[in-house]
């Protein structure tokens, strides 16, 4: 979903026409048009996208590509992001010390600072 994601608003920055449809968008990702209406309903309701119904309708940016992090859209869509927990869900662990050491916590710091740093303008043609 964060990906459908990220790279339909990257597409809809970048469009060469007012609104950019569903079905431009899910050929460009090679997505299904259905899941990909929910993810941008997701991104309309948190106010990043703004929809027009109708047969020339479509998507345009709600808010300037500079003040959309990656970060702001991941959050979005899954919410806090957090690979610092059991990969596995492991209630009770049978080992001392976990197998992944502080790599997870390393992995989620590294994701979150790199979602942060990215704007959604850096990716304008």
């Amino acid at each position: 979903m964060v990906t459908l994601g990220l790279h339909s608003m990257v597409l809809i920055a970048n469009k060469e026409k007012p609104l950019l449809s569903v079905k431009e968008i899910a050929f460009s990702t090679n997505s299904s048009e259905f899941h990909l209406s929910k993810v941008l309903q997701i991104l309309v309701k948190k106010g990043f996208i703004k929809s027009v119904r109708g047969p020339k309708g479509g998507f345009t940016l709600a808010m300037e590509p500079e003040n959309i992090s990656f970060y702001d859209i991941y959050t979005a869509l899954e919410g806090p992001v957090n690979i610092k927990k059991c990969p596995i869900s492991c209630n009770n662990c049978a080992f001392q010390s976990c197998i992944f050491a502080n790599v997870l916590e390393k992995l989620n710091d590294e994701l979150i600072q790199f979602l942060q740093t990215q704007k959604l303008n850096e990716f304008l043609r």
